[in-house]
């Protein structure tokens, strides 16, 4: 029995307000789709974030519905963090295809084809260990492959909460042969046993970093399989850093980005620049819009996108990154200390701080009340 484990493709996201990016998820999307047929697999697997949007957009549904109908083979799915309705109690878009689509919406539910469990649960934020091992017990152990699909990072890969912890992954051994994840956009095996595909396509700049992943191709064999990554073709998308240590004037960048400029191999494709460093001069004196207007008139990129993170002399500090997360808890944790409401607990008050700076920065706003809430 084969299936293919897909995850966050991210459909209807206009990345850099380009309409050429937004057909670059669809392109994507549908490659996926016709490697499936032509692999003849018996199953499609998306672990979350089909779309980019809540609220995804008429074009997107229909290139959507209209690629399953295309697939020769169930489509299983469960619902991502970029998915979850606005309210609790209203639908998601992925509770729309299960309904209309004959898409297997998979919550805290099981169904079985070739002999193949196929078992998941949505996003679930930071309650997810909890869930994860209160639905594992639940469930029978059986002869059948067992697959169980989630969304959510593994210890190690994310910071905030709601990650999955190996004590978790060990517990569940007994029951599942093979976790497929989705949530983090980097591909990954951990003890053979958990799996996460990467996404199809570059959602921020930081995934070209990581040219093979995309899909896993799967194969069972009774309690055995094998796998493989699977690699789409996709739009070049190059994060270019330029160091500017040192440098006396905004002119000494500009001849930086020139040497840039000819590389040809650049040409057509995504490029994201940063300018990075300490400088001698104010960082507003750097033009970004010549910069830019640079590497469109030498490379006609599809997008060029430039980020200035230079540092004046005197005003940055370099620190590693472990030295920076104790420098913000210090000083958090003097600022809550001020307050006479909190001293008793400030320990405890600078952890839920940090944690929902993490979370909101993560974008999983939805998850803070709920956090706060079981964290005091």
């Amino acid at each position: 029995m084969k299936f293919l484990h897909v995850a966050d493709i991210h459909l209807d996201y206009e990345q850099y307000k380009s309409h050429y990016r937004y057909m670059d998820f669809m392109r994507s999307f549908n490659w996926l789709i016709d490697y499936a047929n032509h692999k003849e697999v018996d199953a499609f697997v998306i672990s979350g974030d089909l779309f980019h949007k809540r609220t995804a957009d008429p074009y997107a549904m229909r290139w959507v519905e209209d690629a399953f109908h295309a697939l020769s083979c169930p489509v299983f799915i469960i619902e991502g963090n970029h998915e979850k309705s606005y309210f609790v109690d209203k639908e998601s878009w992925i509770d729309y295809l299960g309904a209309t689509s004959g898409v297997i919406l998979l919550d805290q539910s099981c169904e079985s084809i070739k002999g193949v469990r196929f078992c998941g649960i949505r996003y679930s934020g930071a309650k997810t260990n909890e869930i994860v091992l209160d639905f594992v017990d639940s469930i029978e152990k059986t002869d059948e492959f067992t697959v169980f699909m989630l969304h959510a990072g593994l210890e190690g890969q994310v910071s905030h909460v709601g990650k999955l912890e190996e004590d978790t992954m060990t517990k569940i051994k007994d029951k599942i042969d093979y976790v497929a994840l989705g949530h983090i956009h980097k591909p990954y095996i951990f003890d053979d046993f958990v799996f996460n595909p990467g996404s199809p396509e570059n959602v921020s700049a930081n995934e070209a970093m990581y040219p093979h992943r995309g899909a896993i191709l799967v194969e069972t064999t009774g309690k055995t399989f094998n796998y493989e990554f699977v690699v789409p073709p996709r739009r070049g998308f190059h994060r270019i850093n330029i160091d500017v240590d040192g440098f006396r004037s905004p002119e000494l960048i500009y001849d930086a980005v020139s040497m840039v400029c000819k590389d040809e191999t650049l040409k057509n494709d995504v490029i994201d620049l940063v300018i990075s460093g300490e400088i001698t001069f104010s960082r507003s004196d750097i033009n970004i819009t010549k910069i830019q207007d640079m590497l469109n008139e030498a490379l006609t990129p599809l997008v060029a996108h430039v980020r200035n993170d230079a540092t004046p002399v005197g005003f940055g500090i370099t620190v590693d990154e472990s030295q920076e997360k104790d420098i913000e808890k210090d000083v958090m944790l003097q600022v809550i200390r001020r307050d006479a409401r909190y001293r008793d607990q400030a320990e405890l008050w600078t952890a839920v701080a940090l944690t929902v700076k993490d979370l909101a920065i993560a974008g999983e706003t939805d998850d803070i009340i709920e956090y706060i809430g079981g964290a005091v």
